[in-house]
């Protein structure tokens, strides 16, 4: 299934190239424990050749189906990002990096579906919630029922009371 996330480059010539490819719940599939599960996100890849290596630009946009950080219901984001991958030519013990994709010589193609995975979820945010007012309020209400009751948010520890009255001079 990622084998469609690979360009062969051995029949280019040096320049620049342009390539399109569609990531869909197919995609997200393949990787084992996703927190996506669902998408439809459109990439555009440059690849810029040189006789001694490739950089790859990527532009992607698009949805993803993602859980609500507030009333667990899952809700469509727009995700978008801009990401750069650099192709070496090397040894094979190279260690990659987030940046940098060392391939053995001789290597005609490269497969950049984790860098990818990688990409979009890095463009994520941190919370995830509905947009203002979709929340399922049934839900909101359940975790609110159940939410353990404790000191109100407004009570301090008595213990940092006596910090508040001390002023620096």
């Amino acid at each position: 299934m990622l084998d469609q996330y690979t360009i062969s480059f051995s029949g280019l010539r040096v320049g620049r190239h342009e390539f399109s490819f569609v990531v869909d719940k197919k995609f997200f599939a393949c990787f084992e424990s996703s927190e996506i599960e669902e998408g439809d996100i459109q990439v555009h890849v440059i690849l810029e050749k040189s006789s001694s290596m490739l950089e790859l630009f990527f532009h992607f946009e698009g949805t993803v189906r993602v859980m609500c950080d507030l009333c667990t219901g899952d809700f469509d984001l727009q995700v978008e990002g801009d990401d750069k991958l650099i192709v070496k030519f090397g040894e094979e013990e190279f260690t990659n990096t987030e940046e940098i994709l060392v391939i053995p010589h001789g290597e005609h193609q490269v497969q950049f579906a984790q860098q990818l995975y990688e990409f979009i979820n890095l463009a994520l945010p941190v919370r995830r919630v509905h947009p203002e007012g979709e929340c399922d309020t049934e839900m909101l209400k359940k975790i609110e029922e159940y939410r353990v009751k404790g000191k109100d948010d407004d009570d301090t520890d008595p213990r940092w009371d006596m910090l508040k009255n001390i002023k620096l001079n």
